[in-house]
């Protein structure tokens, strides 16, 4: 009797986006891409058209081609992250990249619209940018005795974390599933990626990020801003979602970074305008 047994090319293939690679005995590689491949058949039937009691080929259907591959040759089934295009610089292309971690990260920052462009500047749970950024203008500062002098003890404890909340600015730019990162997910960027100091578009320095998939986003050093730009060129100031508990409301976690040094531990004050790089 012949028989095929089917294998759902979606559930498959498309799990992680990979591309597959079937390695037979004589060192021979067929590769395939997942987006290439309509389905996965196993048969009975060998290479000469007779038919067995047992399976003995896979049927790889691609286009109007179908591959007939015997088992006994299949060594192995390797899945190897499909590379996604880069530029010149070795920085992939697109507005959300894989890099290998928990999450995607975005090619570049909220207000921007690729990776050397600073992009917005924007206090920690405001949405919207503004000429000048202190005390007096942060929009959850309270006036509570009514001196118009700005205390950090009136700032209102707006949440722990603001990640896809009404707070959180990349969420309410970008919509769908992007968020602000936590600083749980910086530091994985810090302990599972390279970090080189690069000079991109011939105009903007910051760090070429590598995940452990051979992707890379850029991270400019865009400085933040008060009145005035501070630091642009020489460090970036990243917020992540994480609100700094102390019982002291005026700071929150960020990831700052310049020549030679990164760190997702430090603390900045909510009432300054600093850069977002969503996550998804």
């Amino acid at each position: 009797m012949i028989f095929l047994i089917a294998v759902s090319s979606i559930a498959f293939m498309n799990a992680a986006s990979n591309s597959t690679y079937f390695y037979n005995s004589n060192g021979q590689l067929l590769s395939f891409n997942d987006i290439d491949i309509d389905s996965i058949m196993f048969s009975n039937i060998d290479l000469n058209g007779v038919e067995c009691d047992g399976i003995v080929t896979q049927l790889i259907y691609a286009g109007d081609s179908i591959y007939q591959i015997p088992i006994e040759k299949m060594d192995s089934v390797a899945f190897t992250p499909r590379m996604q295009q880069k530029d010149e610089y070795g920085i992939t292309i697109g507005q959300e990249v894989d890099l290998g971690l928990s999450v995607n990260w975005a090619g570049w920052n909220v207000g921007a619209s690729s990776p050397e462009q600073y992009g917005g500047y924007y206090a920690w749970g405001e949405t919207e940018e503004k000429d000048y950024y202190s005390g007096e203008t942060y929009k959850y500062w309270v006036d509570s005795d009514g001196s118009r002098s700005f205390s950090f003890d009136e700032i209102t404890n707006i949440g722990a974390n603001i990640k896809g909340t009404q707070y959180d600015v990349a969420r309410q730019k970008w919509g769908g599933s992007w968020r602000m990162p936590t600083i749980e997910e910086f530091n994985e960027l810090i302990i599972k990626c390279s970090w080189i100091w690069i000079l991109h578009n011939d105009s903007v320095y910051g760090y070429k990020v590598t995940g452990p998939n051979g992707n890379s986003i850029f991270l400019p050093a865009a400085g933040y801003r008060n009145g005035y730009l501070f630091d642009g060129t020489c460090d970036g100031f990243y917020w992540s979602a994480s609100f700094y508990d102390d019982g002291y409301n005026g700071l929150s976690w960020v990831h700052w970074f310049g020549n030679g040094y990164y760190y997702s531990d430090r603390t900045y004050f909510r009432i300054y305008g600093l850069s977002v790089r969503p996550v998804k």
